[in-house]
């Protein structure tokens, strides 16, 4: 049942107060727009049923429409603000601009009420800019819209901080309208794209030779990851181990190459997201570790940071590699 103000009745701003419009649309707190009749049939097969259907009869029971100035007047079940949202994606004039997320689920929700297929375009770019900031809820938008590349967005922005690593799980209202499947499958995405960042970092195979950061710094025979001026007396030199890339071929880093990809592996674990690798948190170990020999020290910023950068390509590389799964 659809309930209307008992105040008085305002007219819409332009352009729906049309003197040249042949039907008015009341919203719930009374306010009138004047549309075509041919323009929203056009656009919605909704209203295009029913201006199909007969007009109600007093004979057999039915009543008289309510008129204004000559005009029929539909009681509608929205208010002045989504009546205006709904007409603004009929009339070219009016685009809607789709700024908040509360105003982008008023927009689907009068899509699927009206039948209206191209409203998609105008709310998904919104979404996907929403998604940074709140990807979860834009998750479950999408989710319930059936919008996947909406949910695929919003699932790789959640990477950065996982439902079940942000302490008091949030009880996001959006979610009241997604299946429990919807929920399931962000919890394996999250996790599986942990799985594979963790796995570039660890297994470093896919490493070629000549993308060793630094590989033009050579000190006599071996890479600076490896050799620093110190030579023998490098407090480091005994706790080398071996590390295999590409083609087998195999290198002995020092040790604070294998504590930062420790450390890496570790934030990964928590949170898929690439910019965690050239976080401070995550080089300053191997930075501390670097630092008890003096030669070590001066190259293990730079060294690590430009390691930093070739991992996160590749993490990005893995990541971008997961998909959403689908209902079986």
């Amino acid at each position: 049942m659809v309930f209307h103000d008992d105040g008085p009745v305002r007219n819409a701003l332009p352009p729906f107060n049309d003197d040249a419009a042949d039907l008015i649309l009341r919203s719930t707190d009374n306010v009138d727009f004047r549309v075509h009749r041919q323009v929203l049939a056009v656009a919605s097969p909704v209203f295009a049923d029913m201006f199909d259907l007969p007009p109600p009869s007093p004979e057999i029971g039915g009543s008289v429409d309510e008129h204004r100035d000559g005009l029929i007047v539909v009681h509608m079940a929205e208010d002045e603000r989504a009546l205006r949202l709904l007409l603004g994606f009929f009339y070219p004039v009016m685009e809607p601009i789709l700024e908040d997320l509360e105003l982008l689920k008023l927009a689907l929700r009068l899509a699927q009420k009206f039948q209206m297929q191209g409203v998609a375009r105008y709310v998904q770019p919104g979404l996907k800019l929403l998604a940074a900031d709140a990807p979860e809820q834009v998750y479950a938008v999408a989710s319930a819209y059936n919008l996947r590349s909406v949910a695929l967005v919003a699932a790789r922005a959640s990477l950065s901080r996982p439902i079940l690593t942000k302490g008091r799980i949030p009880l996001y209202p959006e979610f009241t309208d997604v299946s429990g499947f919807d929920v399931l499958r962000l919890l394996r995405f999250q996790q599986a794209c942990s799985e594979r960042a963790v796995d570039a970092v660890m297994d470093l195979r896919w490493l070629r030779r000549v993308e060793i950061p630094f590989k033009d710094a050579y000190k006599g025979y071996g890479l600076v990851w490896q050799t620093c001026d110190s030579g023998d007396k490098c407090v480091h030199a005994l706790a080398q181990l071996p590390l295999k890339l590409e083609d087998a071929w195999t290198f002995k880093p020092k040790p604070w190459v294998m504590t930062y990809l420790e450390t890496a592996r570790g934030a990964l674990h928590d949170s898929a997201n690439s910019a965690v690798l050239e976080r401070f948190d995550t080089l300053r170990p191997a930075f501390e570790e670097a630092s008890l020999c003096t030669s070590c020290g001066k190259i293990a910023a730079s060294a690590l940071l430009n390691f930093a950068r070739l991992l996160t390509s590749r993490v990005d590389a893995v990541i971008l590699q997961v998909e959403l799964e689908s209902a079986m």
